[in-house]
């Protein structure tokens, strides 16, 4: 175009030279408008390689929010249930506790009346056996006192006195026996006390370790909520995304059209 111009404009008239410079100042003003909306349409294809790459980037946020958001909420159900359970057995445990205590205070008290009335039959018994070395050393001192009677009368009072002294002896020794048996059985119970409370005190201890883990479950719960706080923290978070940063526009619904499009295809 230009040489043909240049030919033209050595052949014709000043007035055709007009028209010709006036065409090519036409012709370079729309050159340049050209070159602007090409560099328009590479500006527009660079922000639409951006909006793409936003909308992936958007896409992939939104499936991982939504992906977590179900994992919260399978957990969420799965503490909730736990929850009941655990509060259910707690209600248990609870009972068992009180009926543990007071079964604990009643052995307490079992066990100290019984050593009460085991130490009040061993001062009796002492008491006995004390009175029965007395009442042989007095024996003892009547037959030294009587050595000086005759010898016939002496026989047959020590024969008396030795038969009246082995009844009693018997006596004290039956007595003596039903003692030591009323002891042992004593100590039976009481070594049986003794179990019954090391048996409570084991339940208890295994009520503490319940206790620990309602405790934990407490932990779990906590948890749970903080995951709650997280999944609205992430719903905000792509609600935030979606909204234009130039225009202030929010773009969920288009974006949720968008994806299910794109699932559709």
């Amino acid at each position: 175009i230009s040489r043909r111009y240049s030919s033209l404009s050595l052949s014709s008239s000043p007035f055709d030279q007009r028209i010709l410079y006036a065409d090519s100042a036409r012709i370079s003003i729309v050159e340049r408008r050209v070159f602007n909306l090409k560099k328009r349409i590479d500006e527009l294809r660079s922000e639409l390689e951006v909006a793409n790459s936003d909308l992936q980037t958007y896409k992939s946020t939104k499936e991982t929010a939504e992906q977590e958001l179900k994992g919260y909420e399978v957990q969420l159900s799965i503490s909730e249930a736990s929850i009941q359970t655990l509060e259910a057995r707690i209600g248990s445990i609870q009972d068992e506790v009180s009926k543990v205590g007071s079964d604990v205070d009643a052995l307490k008290n079992e066990e100290a009346a019984l050593r009460d009335g085991f130490i009040c039959q061993m001062l009796k018994l002492k008491t006995k056996i004390r009175k029965f070395q007395e009442f042989a050393l007095l024996n003892l001192q009547q037959r030294i006192c009587l050595s000086t009677s005759s010898e016939h009368n002496h026989a047959r009072g020590e024969d008396a006195e030795f038969v009246d002294l082995e009844k009693r002896m018997s006596v004290i020794v039956a007595q003596t026996a039903a003692e030591e048996q009323e002891c042992e059985r004593e100590q039976n119970l009481h070594n049986q006390l003794h179990q019954e409370l090391d048996d409570s005190k084991r339940r208890k201890e295994l009520i503490e370790g319940i206790m620990k883990d309602i405790e934990d479950l407490q932990d779990l719960t906590r948890q749970t909520s903080e995951l709650e706080e997280k999944c609205a923290s992430f719903s905000e978070e792509l609600q935030r995304r979606c909204i234009c940063p130039s225009c202030h526009v929010d773009n969920s619904n288009s974006l949720a059209e968008l994806l299910q499009q794109m699932e559709q295809q």
